[in-house]
């Protein structure tokens, strides 16, 4: 383990997940002031959120769907542009409500993806061997930053202005995880 943890590579995958853990979290978590914020009422805000919870499934389901063939970095950096992508649309799109529900199921579909991308990280790199203690140590942070998800948005929400700035600052996260990626 301690050979791999000190690797360049093994730091980038850590920032590449953590800014993209970060990105997401902080605006998903944050759904229902955002889209209140737009104009939605809370009612249907809520139901958009539940409705992105469907797409975290769906993200799911096509991840595994998908042939493997490629290099380990590759979906990880697919994941971190999609969700520059889409995290730019939820903070520049002011409506009609409708398309914001779509592009919060889009969202969360890649939010889903992340989840098992981040779940097969170490072992699509390194291997099972030592995959524990490995896997352990590079999701504490990411497990720590989830755990924090839901102030994460309302704190860089206030700091910025809004919610629509902050899923901007989202969207230079998920660029920088964007970059970060290809060096893992």
């Amino acid at each position: 383990m301690s050979a791999v943890v000190r690797t360049r590579r093994f730091w980038m995958l850590e920032l590449s997940m953590l800014t993209l853990a970060t990105a997401l979290f902080s605006v998903t978590l944050a759904l229902i002031p955002l889209f209140t914020e737009k104009g939605m009422s809370s009612e249907l805000a809520a139901w958009a959120l539940g409705l992105l919870g469907a797409g975290q499934v769906i993200g799911r389901l096509l991840y595994v769907a998908m042939p493997h063939t490629v290099a380990p970095w590759v979906p990880l950096a697919v994941t971190a542009g999609l969700s520059a992508a889409s995290l730019a649309l939820l903070a520049l799109v002011p409506g009609p409500p409708w398309l914001l529900i779509v592009i919060g199921i889009i969202t969360g579909a890649v939010r889903g993806a992340q989840t098992l991308v981040q779940g097969s990280a170490v072992a699509d790199r390194w291997g099972t061997r030592s995959y524990g203690a490995i896997n352990g140590f590079f999701a504490a942070p990411i497990t720590f930053i989830g755990a924090f998800g839901p102030a994460l948005g309302p704190l860089l929400a206030v700091a910025a202005g809004s919610y629509s700035a902050m899923a901007l600052i989202a969207v230079g996260l998920a660029a920088l995880s964007l970059a970060f990626a290809r060096f893992s």
